[in-house]
């Protein structure tokens, strides 16, 4: 009697192993799938955040339309650098740049990302009145993210690159 009571321990023993192992297993690859979720979910935010950040800057004058000669960056709801669509002002491109990136993101709502902001000719960054257009860090090698959306607009009759870098 005793050594079939051994074997019930032996058994059950087995079994308990077996399912925490399952459970193990179960819980890792469910954490695995809500970690991937949430990377997919969160590219899917900076893309179209990327995509309507960089067409309401060349599509938009900003509200106030005048936002560049407004010294409270409080009383600037959003920002635009175009008289009209696509053709860019150069008043509005050295006030954007002037802003600084930390007012910058809190301009336009991506205090939770890094950005870099380039216009260029196709192969260097754009001068005005001696001021590189560009605004932000450049994504280095850590990023987890990176999200480039593209504009092409007119700058004095010129065709240029509005480039628009969302990165975390």
């Amino acid at each position: 009697m005793r050594n079939s009571g051994q074997v019930i321990t032996i058994d059950f023993f087995v079994a308990v192993t077996a399912i925490t192992i399952l459970i193990a297993f179960v819980v890792l690859s469910w954490n695995q799938a809500v970690e991937e979720f949430r990377s997919r979910e969160m590219r899917t935010e900076m893309t179209v955040s990327t995509i309507n950040l960089a067409d309401s800057l060349v599509k938009s004058q900003g509200d106030p339309s005048s936002w560049e000669n407004i010294s409270e960056i409080n009383n600037i709801n959003s920002l635009g650098l175009v008289v009209e669509d696509h053709i860019l002002d150069s008043s509005k491109l050295i006030a954007f740049v002037g802003l600084g990136e930390s007012n910058l993101k809190k301009i336009l709502g991506i205090q939770n990302y890094n950005f870099y902001f380039k216009v260029s000719d196709g192969k260097k960054t754009v001068n005005l009145a001696d001021i590189k257009l560009e605004n932000g860090s450049y994504p280095n090698s850590s990023a987890s993210a990176v999200i480039n959306s593209q504009r092409i607009a007119l700058l004095k009759n010129t065709p240029v690159y509005l480039d628009f870098v969302l990165w975390r």
